[in-house]
């Protein structure tokens, strides 16, 4: 019994992605460059036909809760994030994190995507210091946010300051 069906086609072993990934992932490395403003964040999508896209590009002065607030309830979204921080040594630092954003109420087809994809997207972007799983809101907390950007750090991380990951004199 053989099947006949030649309208299917198999699905994609890798997502292509858009220029503007590359484009956006370089504007956001440029934070430590002398007057350089890049975004505080960016959200990428998959599409249908499995190329990743840009879905938000945020603005230099975005807010953590600004980042928060553009995360879908039930899709996925791979974000890069500039985190900013204070030692207690007084050292300003600038951390590129990655987050995968899948909340549980993700379609099963869209979380077997995002996974399978994540590692292609992370490796295309050299320059990532941490990344962060995120299911909901709760995971994205501020201090694990630091925890998982400073991971490397070797001064600690001035918490007196209040956790605030896009600290505005750090970015400075």
């Amino acid at each position: 019994n053989t099947n006949t069906n030649t309208n299917t086609t198999p699905p994609p072993t890798m997502v292509r992605l858009a220029d503007e990934c590359h484009d956006i992932f370089r504007s956001m490395q440029r934070a430590n460059s002398a007057g350089a403003r890049p975004p505080r964040f960016a959200t990428f999508r998959i599409t249908k036909d499995v190329h990743c896209c840009a879905d938000v590009v945020s603005e230099p002065e975005a807010s953590f809760q600004d980042m928060l607030q553009t995360l879908p309830e039930r899709e996925p979204r791979w974000v890069l994030v500039n985190v900013s921080y204070v030692t207690v040594e007084g050292g300003h630092r600038h951390k590129l994190l990655f987050v995968g954003w899948v909340p549980h109420g993700s379609s099963r087809v869209d979380k077997m995507q995002y996974a399978m994809f994540q590692g292609r997207f992370k490796s295309a972007f050299q320059g990532i210091h941490g990344s962060l799983q995120a299911f909901d809101l709760a995971d994205l907390d501020t201090e694990e946010v630091i925890a998982k950007a400073s991971r490397f750090e070797r001064d600690t991380v001035d918490m007196a300051r209040g956790l605030n990951p896009f600290d505005q004199e750090a970015m400075d």
